[in-house]
């Protein structure tokens, strides 16, 4: 049974990072809303943001970025000898963590969010998203990189390319939990 549950994430990877990630991203906003925060209802708005965003962006683009465009990039660090393998991890970390994630990742969690709160996807809505993102920037970055500095080196030394957004959605339910709780609520 095992075998063939890993036979068919294998054969359908994109598949398996959108349902794992949208999942994990739901249910970690599940979580602080009716644990961390103790609300009697749940903001069903709220979690269609994280649950979309974790669909679309992290299942998605993520998949896309880390198991086709990186491995063209720097080479498929898993199939490196050890010293190459090296150069490959943190060339890949650099770019995720410093290049991606900052200029890419945020920018379009904010935008999404700021869309479905306000069911407007125009220019106005972008740059409110945009600029909120400014605002907060410096703390998400210092808790992302807390978290996912340590799960990218794993993630690009160790983890196979079909696997590689699944294990990113694993280590991401800690960061989801703490950007639920920071940037979940609808501004006032």
């Amino acid at each position: 049974m095992a075998g063939s549950l890993v036979a068919a994430c294998r054969s359908h990877p994109v598949a398996l990072a959108v349902v794992v990630s949208s999942a994990k991203t739901s249910a970690a906003d599940l979580v602080v809303q009716t644990q961390v925060e103790g609300r009697g209802a749940v903001d069903w708005r709220r979690n269609a943001v994280f649950a979309a965003f974790g669909a679309g962006y992290l299942g998605g683009v993520q998949y896309f970025l880390y198991a086709k465009l990186m491995p063209r990039l720097f080479g498929r660090s898993d199939a490196l000898p050890w010293r190459a393998r090296a150069a490959s991890v943190a060339a890949q970390v650099g770019f995720d963590q410093f290049l991606h994630v900052p200029f890419v990742f945020f920018p379009c969690f904010y935008v999404l969010k700021e869309s479905m709160e306000r069911e407007r996807v125009d220019a106005a809505t972008a740059g409110r998203g945009l600029a909120r993102y400014r605002e907060n920037a410096a703390a998400d970055l210092a808790g992302q990189l807390a978290i996912f500095l340590p799960g990218a080196v794993v993630n690009f030394a160790v983890v196979p390319l079909w696997l590689r957004t699944p294990w990113a959605a694993g280590v991401s339910f800690v960061y989801t939990l703490h950007l639920s709780s920071q940037r979940g609520a609808a501004p006032d």
